[in-house]
């Protein structure tokens, strides 16, 4: 599983590098501070993001409502599940981000 996190890490900072190659407001990137997998320095923010295969109930004991937080979770039906069922927790969030991923699939590109 520590593979499965480390790979999607990387693929997070590709990702978010990638998004931000027109409007240059990266500043910083930095890996596993604290209990966040990356913290992302933007010219006017910081966001905190974990990065997860599975999401469990651990997850809101790490962040606050203030915090611009985003989440990196495979695209599966368990994390789906998750999100459904937390929906009334995750909406008191007004800076959350939730990204659904499938970085191993073979014949989706998108």
């Amino acid at each position: 599983m520590d593979d499965t996190n480390s790979f999607l890490v990387e693929w997070a900072i590709k990702f978010l590098e990638n998004k931000d190659v027109i409007r240059k407001e990266i500043v910083n990137i930095e890996k596993n501070i604290g209990e966040f997998d990356l913290v992302i320095h933007y010219k006017d923010r910081i966001s905190y993001f974990i990065v997860k295969p599975i999401l469990g109930e651990d997850i809101f004991n790490n962040i606050k409502n203030e915090q611009y937080i985003g989440f990196f979770i495979l695209n599966n039906p368990a994390n789906i599940k998750f999100v459904v069922n937390n929906w009334g927790k995750l909406v008191n969030f007004k800076f959350l981000s939730i990204y659904f991923v499938n970085p191993f699939s073979n014949s989706d590109k998108v």
